[in-house]
């Protein structure tokens, strides 16, 4: 809700007066860069979990993560003075390719990790689970071309021309496109991973409910711990 409101509120002054409100764009900008690093952080560790790693694996996702957080931040402010100094597109293109180049590492290294975790599955004869990941992996894949189509939106945007009519198609172009993908990418999620037999054995139990405890027999508790 902090992000839409902010970034609202900046696209809002810009159509209407042609100047930015810098404090809402960027705080806007930190709450989805945020949002992004979380769900690619949830789609990194949980297959890992399956694979039995070590704790190094969560300093490479997060040293990886901080590397998309760096390269997309500075994206946006190429693209932010872009629009108002005439930054040249061919600079956007160069200072979009190391955003470009770390998501799809990120992208890439989720998929292999989830189709693991799905042959690990298979072996262990846990059809439900497998197709769990299979299923978890197209969401994946169909959400990397949809990133792949908002970031060439975003460096081609059409709305910096000299034409005012398209003015407006700004805040699709430079924003609206990847917010669409990630709702679509997060609402096929949530429906991959409904509670349900499949997504409780893969998530530990998380949606289970604890059973009352029982008195002691013989000096053997029965029954989940109070």
């Amino acid at each position: 809700v902090a992000e839409c409101f902010s970034l609202f509120v900046a696209y809002d002054r810009l159509n209407k007066t042609g100047n930015f409100n810098l404090a809402c764009f960027w705080a806007g900008s930190t709450f989805s860069l945020c949002k992004v690093c979380m769900l690619f952080r949830a789609g990194l560790l949980a297959p890992e979990a399956f694979n039995n790693t070590s704790r190094c694996s969560s300093r490479k996702v997060l040293l990886a993560l901080a590397a998309y957080a760096a390269a997309a931040s500075n994206l946006r402010s190429v693209s932010f003075f872009r629009s108002r100094y005439g930054v040249s597109g061919a600079t956007v293109v160069g200072n979009a390719l190391p955003a470009a180049a770390v998501g799809l590492a990120l992208f890439s290294w989720s998929f292999c990790g989830m189709t693991h975790a799905g042959q690990l599955f298979m072996e262990l004869q846990s059809k439900e689970q497998a197709l769990l990941m299979s299923r978890s992996s197209f969401v994946l894949a169909t959400a990397a071309v949809g990133a792949t189509a908002a970031l060439g939106a975003h460096v081609a945007d059409p709305s910096l021309g000299a034409d005012a009519s398209r003015w407006g198609a700004h805040a699709m172009c430079s924003d609206g496109f990847a917010q669409a993908v990630f709702a679509l990418a997060l609402l096929a999620s949530m429906l991959v991973w409904r509670p349900s037999e499949a997504t409780r054995s893969c998530s530990g139990g998380a949606y289970s409910v604890a059973a009352p405890s029982a008195p002691d027999v013989e000096g053997v508790a029965i029954g989940a711990p109070a």
